[in-house]
């Protein structure tokens, strides 16, 4: 699925005129960033929903809880694959806007 999808956008960058790879660069940095920066929120979020001990805890608290169970880099589960499905979805979509 993902050699199909980036001859897909090969194809696409070859119909396309002469230096439109910018567009796909810049809108799959800029998505990638975008949502990047937001993980740390998300995981908090997702937390409180299953656990039931940060479940009534405030933003700030559960946060605090999570670095204290697991260390910063526990906010950051997930960035990966976030910000790899972002660097493509945002390409794709700015790319071929």
């Amino acid at each position: 699925a993902v050699v199909s999808f980036i001859l897909a956008v090969i194809s696409v960058l070859k119909l396309s005129p002469s230096g439109c790879w910018r567009y796909y660069l810049a809108g799959g940095i800029c998505a990638s960033t975008s949502h990047a920066l937001t993980t740390p929120i998300d995981v908090v979020k997702t937390r409180q929903q299953v656990d039931p001990w940060l479940e009534e805890k405030s933003m700030f608290e559960a946060t605090l809880a999570i670095i204290k169970e697991g260390g910063p880099l526990a906010l950051l589960a997930g960035l990966g694959p976030t910000a790899l499905g972002y660097l493509i979805e945002g390409s794709v979509k700015f790319g071929t806007y």
